[in-house]
This record gives C-alpha cells, sequence and structure tokens, in this order.
C-alpha cells in the first residue's frame, strides 16, 4: 500500500508541474480528475474533470471522453445528484452502449429515482453483457428481484 501512495503523490506533483507548462490541456485535467478521484477527493475530482471537458476541442479520444463522462456519473451518484448521474452516464453510453459501469450507474440511479421499470432494463443488459465481470457484481440478482418486485405491486 505504500508504494501505490507515493506513486500516486509522486504522479499528483507531475501532473501539477506539467499543468503550470500546459495549464490548457484538456488530457492533463482528465489524469488530474483521476488522480483526485483515487484519492477519495470527489469535489475537487470533478472540477478538474470538468476543466477537462471545457477544455477539450475534440483532442480527448472517444475512450478517454467515454471513461471522463463514466467518473464523472460515479463521482455525482456520490453526490446524490441522481439527475446528472443520470446524464453523464448516458453521455458515456452514447459513446459505447456496453459501457458497464455508466450502465450500472445509470441504473442504480433510475432505481434511486423509483424508475424501476428502466432500472430493470439496463440490469439486465448488464447480465447479458459478455464484457461484465458478474463476479465484481454480487447484488446484481437482488437488484433485478427488487426492481421486479416494485414493478409487481
Amino acid at each position: 500500500m505504500q508504494g501505490a501512495v507515493n506513486r500516486t503523490d509522486r504522479n499528483f506533483k507531475l501532473l501539477l508541474n506539467a499543468l503550470n507548462i500546459e495549464p490548457h490541456n484538456p488530457y492533463l485535467y482528465y489524469h488530474l480528475g483521476l488522480t483526485y478521484k483515487g484519492q477519495r477527493k470527489f469535489k475537487e475530482a470533478r472540477e478538474a474533470l470538468l476543466k477537462a471537458i471545457k477544455l477539450d476541442m475534440n483532442i480527448l479520444s472517444k475512450e478517454i471522453r467515454e471513461k471522463l463522462y463514466t467518473s464523472l456519473a460515479q463521482i455525482e451518484l456520490a453526490f446524490d445528484d441522481l439527475r446528472l448521474a443520470q446524464e453523464y452516464a448516458q453521455r458515456s453510453l452514447n459513446l459505447n452502449s456496453h459501457n458497464v459501469i455508466a450502465l450500472y450507474v445509470n441504473s442504480l440511479a433510475q432505481v434511486f429515482a423509483a424508475d424501476f421499470k428502466n432500472a430493470l432494463e439496463g440490469f439486465r443488459k448488464i447480465k447479458e453483457n459478455s464484457q461484465a465481470n458478474l463476479k465484481n457484481l454480487p447484488e446484481l440478482g437482488k437488484i433485478i428481484n427488487y426492481c421486479q418486485q416494485r414493478l409487481k405491486q
């Protein structure tokens, strides 16, 4: 664990130095946002990721934008902003409709918003997705059952 912390600190310092040299580089803000997110500094992560979007003039690849929006969706869900969580998850899904994390965040936000029909559809897509590592989602079956029960009421 100590090595990971030192590596994160070192990378953080390198990113800040690079941003001093290239203050308009969206890629650096993207990585700064991910670093903050890894440190569980979600407010700072959100700010850096939003800055990356603001500076992006189609510089960032489709894959980076997809991951950026997925990270923002996760952060907004952590802040209980369901509307923004769904908005960012949908932006990610518009870039890659098979993004399991974006599907999961979007579906969870729908559960919290009592939109059980659409949540159930999203969770079923995850279950059918060959890229999904269902071992990391042991509660998926329980959530699907919960949505089905809520729809019957």
